[in-house]
C-alpha cells in the first residue's frame, strides 16, 4: 500500500466488519455488532466494536445507539488482554463474555454456546411488557461451531428476582 493510499485509508476511519446481531421479540429492528478494523487488519484500540441499529421495522436505515442504550442493554465493554486478543462483554448478557479472534476470514466473537466453542452470530431476547417496561423472559445465543461449522444454540434464563439485586447492578 502506498503512503498516499494508507493516509487515505486512515482518514476514512476503520472499516466495519459485521460479526453478530441482536434481535428482540418487540419488533424487527436489530443491533448489528461489527469489528472496527484498521488498514493493517488489527482492531481499533480506542473502540474495537461498533454497535448500531438497523431499523428493519421501519425503513431499514442505520441509526446509532443512544447513550442510555449503550449503557444498559446494548452496549459493550472491551479490553485488550494481549496484542490481537480482546475480551468483550455485552451488557445484555454480562455473565457470558466472549473473545474477539482473527480467523482466516476476519474477526469473530467466540465463546462457548451449549458447551461448544462457537462463533457468535445472533443474540435473541424474548421480552414481555410489564407496565410499559420490558422484562426479559429469556435470551438465546446462536452461532456455529469453530470445529465443524455446525449450528449451536443455548437459551439463557434470567436469574431469580432475589439474584437480580446484586451489588454491581448486573441482572445476568
Amino acid at each position: 500500500m502506498t503512503t498516499a493510499a494508507l493516509a487515505l485509508a486512515l482518514a476514512a476511519g476503520p472499516a466495519l466488519q459485521p460479526m453478530f446481531e441482536l434481535g428482540r421479540s418487540k419488533n424487527a429492528n436489530i443491533v448489528v455488532y461489527s469489528a472496527r478494523v484498521l488498514p493493517d487488519g488489527s482492531l481499533d484500540p480506542q473502540a474495537p466494536v461498533d454497535a448500531h441499529w438497523v431499523m428493519k421495522a421501519q425503513d431499514g436505515r442505520s441509526q446509532p445507539l443512544s447513550e442510555l442504550e449503550r449503557k444498559l442493554a446494548y452496549g459493550i465493554a472491551a479490553t485488550q488482554s494481549r496484542p490481537g486478543l480482546w475480551s468483550v462483554t455485552l451488557n445484555a448478557v454480562r455473565d457470558r463474555p466472549f473473545t474477539l479472534l482473527h480467523l482466516s476470514d476476519g474477526w469473530h466473537a467466540v465463546l462457548r454456546i451449549g458447551g461448544v466453542p462457537s462463533e457468535l452470530t445472533r443474540v435473541f431476547v424474548q421480552e414481555k411488557e410489564k407496565l410499559d417496561v420490558p422484562e426479559v423472559q429469556w435470551c438465546e445465543l446462536s452461532g456455529k461451531s469453530v470445529a465443524d461449522g455446525s449450528e449451536t444454540h443455548e437459551r439463557l434464563l434470567p436469574p431469580k428476582k432475589s439474584a437480580r439485586r446484586r451489588s454491581d447492578g448486573d441482572s445476568w
